[in-house]
């Protein structure tokens, strides 16, 4: 039989995981965003990243973005600003 969230040792499905990465010297915090995309969360121990998992989570549940998601306007302007100098005259046009 599956063990539960009410013995303290599993999560609830949706909630996701946390782990400590050993080659990383860091804790890992995972999750499936609104659309489906696995999302990965680093943290220096594992209470902030269990931290970062139940604010990010809240979050998804609510229907909001990551933060750290730019819209794509925005991130269409930064990226031409970094690579002007790289692209040739004619792709400007």
């Amino acid at each position: 039989m599956a063990r539960n969230a009410g013995d303290g040792r599993r999560r609830l499905n949706g909630r996701g995981t946390v782990w400590e990465d050993t080659k990383g010297g860091c804790w890992r915090a995972q999750y499936h965003d609104w659309a489906g995309r696995r999302r990965t969360l680093s943290a220096a121990s594992r209470a902030e990243a269990e931290s970062r998992l139940s604010e990010a989570v809240a979050a998804r549940d609510q229907g909001r973005l990551p933060s750290e998601t730019p819209a794509l306007g925005e991130w269409l302007t930064e990226w031409l600003e970094q690579h002007l100098h790289t692209l040739a005259p004619f792709r400007l046009h």
